[in-house]
């Protein structure tokens, strides 16, 4: 019922979550005493996810799900702010999409703090942008009209057919207000899914 509830609100019943859903997972991390959680999802059912990089920035301990399956860190790009996932247990891959046009209509999904199931954020596509003060190696960010939720970060950013077009990173950015949100440029989503995906 929540799900359904969550699907009625933001107005995206006719998008095909039930597809979405299975391939998206959280993530538990402990840094010393203490312990956070972000999102992944599965780009090939033999046990590779994608997830932000700052969501296992010097940890200590990673397990995914309800099953705290062990998780280990594959390949990390802290300045693109991704990574690589693998652990024992795959699931339906998510396909990566084509590049979204200028204005299209993408949804966020992710677990936000307390939720038992993915919430979603429906934003529109206002292109890719590179922050002038970010290090030559961050490159370029995609830009949403929406804000996302704490704990969401790693999660997916979905096109209307289910499929993958950018990486929940963050909110807000240099001389914006945390009005919008960021994610992972097309080109490398590409390659890792060229490298990884299956």
């Amino acid at each position: 019922m929540k799900i359904l509830a969550c699907l009625f609100i933001l107005g995206v019943t006719s998008w095909p979550m039930a597809k979405v859903y299975p391939s998206v997972n959280y993530i538990t991390y402990t840094q010393g005493l203490n312990e956070g959680f972000c999102t992944t999802f599965s780009i090939n059912p033999n046990g590779r996810y994608l997830t932000a990089a700052h969501c296992v920035h010097e940890i200590d301990g990673l397990t995914m799900g309800e099953n705290k399956w062990k998780t280990v860190v594959t390949e990390v790009d802290e300045a693109k702010d991704y990574a690589v996932l693998t652990t024992g247990v795959g699931a339906k891959a998510l396909k990566l999409g084509s590049k979204p046009k200028l204005g299209e209509a993408t949804l966020g999904v992710g677990y936000a703090h307390d939720s038992p199931v993915p919430v979603l954020v429906d934003c529109l596509f206002n292109g890719e942008y590179t922050f002038p003060s970010m290090p030559p190696e961050w490159k370029s960010r995609s830009i949403f009209s929406r804000s996302f939720t704490g704990g969401m970060s790693g999660g997916p950013i979905v096109d209307k057919s289910g499929n993958v077009v950018s990486i929940v990173q963050a909110s807000g950015g240099e001389g914006y207000s945390y009005i919008i949100g960021s994610g992972l440029d097309y080109d490398t989503l590409k390659g890792l899914y060229k490298k990884y995906g299956g």
